[in-house]
């Protein structure tokens, strides 16, 4: 009874769960498959669907941190609109502006306290080390939320707006072959 139980509980605290797909790619001619989508799958889909809200968010290794940095495997550029789709319980910050423009960096309250040893790191500005991109990056913390629980399946310990992703790979972003991103769409009933 408790597996089946955790089974449909899966992903059910999103909000907007029941309007809210995953996009998957599919190439005809070679027949492969993938969950991960590049970054014009979501401009096609907004376009196609005015009425739908899109977003996606990619992994990205990073250390944080200036004397002991940690390496934050589960670290993801997101677009802004999130907090819109998926239902994660803020302690610090709005979610309506936390991911809305360059250098915002939302992070759990785990990752908090090891980095600042308080679950409040609220307007703390941190380096942000990517390694993709060889940059570092001063990133000002304008959330804090919850740890992801257990029965979702997305896990991160940071999102840094999206805006900053597309700067550091400008030169990928308009190739189909580049998909390093999960994209969702949300469509309301109308």
């Amino acid at each position: 009874g408790l597996f089946i139980k955790n089974e449909l509980d899966y992903d059910r605290m999103h909000l907007k769960s029941d309007q809210l797909y995953r996009v998957l790619r599919s190439n005809p001619i070679s027949g492969s498959r993938g969950h991960s989508t590049s970054s014009l799958h979501g401009a096609i889909l907004a376009e196609a669907f005015p009425a739908s809200t899109i977003c996606r968010f990619g992994n990205d290794p990073v250390k944080i941190g200036e004397t002991a940095p940690l390496l934050v495997e589960d670290f993801f550029w997101s677009d802004s609109t999130f907090f819109d789709l998926f239902t994660f319980p803020f302690l610090h910050g709005d979610p309506t502006t936390c991911l809305n423009e360059q250098n915002k960096l939302v992070i759990t309250e785990s990752l908090s306290q090891q980095l600042v040893g308080t679950t409040n790191a609220l307007n703390q500005v941190l380096k942000v080390k990517v390694y993709d991109g060889n940059q570092e990056l001063l990133m000002k913390v304008t959330g804090v939320v919850k740890d992801p629980p257990k029965h979702s399946h997305i896990q991160f310990k940071a999102l840094g707006s999206m805006m900053n992703a597309e700067q550091l790979y400008q030169s990928l972003l308009q190739n189909w072959y580049f998909s390093w991103l999960r994209t969702y769409i949300y469509l309301p009933n109308n």
